[in-house]
């Protein structure tokens, strides 16, 4: 697998586009940490795919765009 022992964070990662990349990161190896503004169904949905997957899978929610430097300390623990 490509991206196995890999780690990928993926903002945007509970809907359209940014779910797509989080579930195909996946699929190619990698554990993934999404984040999104909502701690709502999707983003469990999205959480449920890539562990489907046999991958680690991680969620944040952060407003990356109104928060300065949310980006840089955005941290979610994949594996303890």
């Amino acid at each position: 697998m490509l991206l196995a022992g890999k780690v990928a964070l993926v903002t945007g990662g509970t809907k359209g586009i940014g779910a797509a990349t989080a579930v195909e990161l996946a699929r190619r190896g990698a554990d993934v940490a999404i984040n999104g503004r909502y701690d709502d169904e999707s983003a469990h949905r999205v959480k449920s795919q890539i562990e489907a997957l046999g991958h680690d899978a991680g969620f944040g929610s952060v407003d990356v765009y109104k928060i300065p430097g949310a980006g840089m300390d955005f941290h979610v623990t994949l594996r303890p």
